[in-house]
Parts: structure tokens; sequence; C-alpha cells
């Protein structure tokens, strides 16, 4: 139930889009955001309203401002908003496409557009009501998901992306530089774990050879 309140409020912000804003808006980072309102109890099915969403909200509006944004500019990034994901989902955090048809203020037909989405696993998925990841989880999150804003997979070339945000937030952001940098949800990966150790100041070669082991590990086809 919960991916299909998703869509429905993906498709219904979508309209809005379509009837309300400029396509060149579509195209640039902006503050609009879900934050979801409810949850489903897993022993009974019932409907659970989720409390402090002003306090997701508000980590958002941060996370956009203080990171989101400056990432996107300086690789030329787009997206069309940042919002929530489900607490109950099974992936911390997701990007997608969605589709746009029409755009009210061309006067010619055009061909099918696209904006991108960002969501961003924001509570605790054990204790959604009372508790909010830490920080350093939502950076971890967040800058693997504008890294896909480029490569919609996990191959060598998102792994050099994420490296080079990561480096950018550490160097010219400062976002490590917080005391909080336990990461509650580590990527299952070690080349991407080992970003995330040094903060993206990770060589190439390096890189490269620690991807390389995780794709025969994956695929012991891909060994040459």
């Amino acid at each position: 139930m919960a991916s299909t309140r998703m869509r429905e409020r993906s498709s219904t912000l979508m309209r809005s889009f379509s009837s309300n804003t400029p396509l060149s808006k579509l195209y640039a980072p902006n503050s609009r955001q879900v934050v979801f309102s409810s949850s489903t109890d897993p022993l009974t099915g019932a409907e659970i309203a989720l409390c402090n969403r002003e306090i997701v909200s508000g980590i958002l509006t941060k996370l956009e401002k203080s990171i989101a944004l400056p990432v996107a500019r300086r690789f030329n990034l787009k997206y069309a908003f940042i919002g929530e994901h489900h607490p109950t989902a099974n992936k911390a955090g997701v990007t997608y496409r969605q589709r746009i048809d029409s755009c009210p203020n061309s006067v010619l037909p055009m061909n099918p557009q696209y904006v991108y989405i960002i969501r961003v696993r924001i509570r605790s998925r054990s204790s959604p009501q009372r508790r909010m990841l830490t920080f350093a989880t939502h950076v971890a999150i967040l800058l693997h998901e504008l890294a896909h804003l480029r490569h919609m997979n996990h191959g060598r070339e998102f792994a050099l992306f994420l490296r080079d945000i990561y480096l950018f937030a550490d160097e010219a952001l400062h976002i490590f530089d917080t005391r909080d940098l336990f990461n509650e949800i580590p990527s299952p990966w070690e080349w991407e774990r080992k970003i995330w150790d040094s903060r993206g100041h990770l060589k190439d070669d390096e890189l490269i050879e620690l991807h390389q082991a995780w794709e025969i590990l994956r695929d012991p086809s891909n060994q040459s």
C-alpha cells in the first residue's frame, strides 16, 4: 500500500508540474518535497499516522540547501524534487524519472520529457515514530542518489562519479567536518564503503580495482 500511495502522490505532483510549471523550471532544483503522513501496522494492517512530519520536512530542507543544491550546481545535475522515502521501503533511497507528456506553454507538439525525483529515508525503519536516522546516514543516502542523476546503474563510471561527489562534499562543502559520522546503513559493497571511509579521497586505480573485484563476485563471467 505504501508504494501505491507513493505513486499516487507522485502522479499528483507531476500533474501539478504539467499544468502550472514552465518546462524550464522542471529541470532546475527546487524545494518541492514529499513527506509521508502515515504507515501501516505490520501486524494489523491498519493505517497509523506518522508523527514529527515537520522535523522530516526540516531535515529534507537542510539536506537540499546544504548538499543537494550545491552538488547539483557543481556537476550540472537536475532534479524535480527531493522527498522522503517511506520508512518501510526496502531500499534506503531511490532515484527515478517521471514522464511528462505535455507542456502548456509550448505552441508546438513536443516529445515526452522526464523529470528526476530523489527520495531519501529520513526516519528509523525500526522506530519511525520516535527516531530519525543520523545526519551521516542521510548524507550517505543522498550522495548515492545524486550520483544516479548521471548514471542510473552501479557501474564503474557511477563509482568514480560518486567518489567525485564525496570529494566535493568534503573539500568544498565541509559536510564531513561534523562529529556525527555514524552511518547506520553502510553500503554492502566494499568499493562504496571505501568511498565513505575516505570521504572521496581515493585514487582512480584503487577504486577501479575494488569495483572490478565486486563485479567479478557479482558475475564471475566478467572475469577476463
